[in-house]
């Protein structure tokens, strides 16, 4: 069913009383650790070869590049 509304995936939908009493994160803890997630795992794959391998040679860099 679609819905007119647009919930975040960290918003919290349950009742203060319900969350409260299930020891679950608060939005800013979801918050935290959703973008500490998607800074370990994503891969953006917006470099040419040769960029990404010449910042790798520069710097210290671990570019792992899907597309090689």
């Amino acid at each position: 069913m679609k819905s007119d509304f647009y919930y975040p995936e960290i918003a919290e939908r349950k009742s203060l009383e319900e969350w409260a009493d299930s020891d679950q994160l608060d939005m800013g803890q979801r918050a935290n650790y959703k973008a500490s997630k998607i800074l370990k795992e994503h891969q953006p794959n917006h470099l040419s070869k040769e960029i990404a391998d010449y910042l790798s040679k520069r710097f210290t860099l671990d570019i792992n590049r899907s597309n090689k």
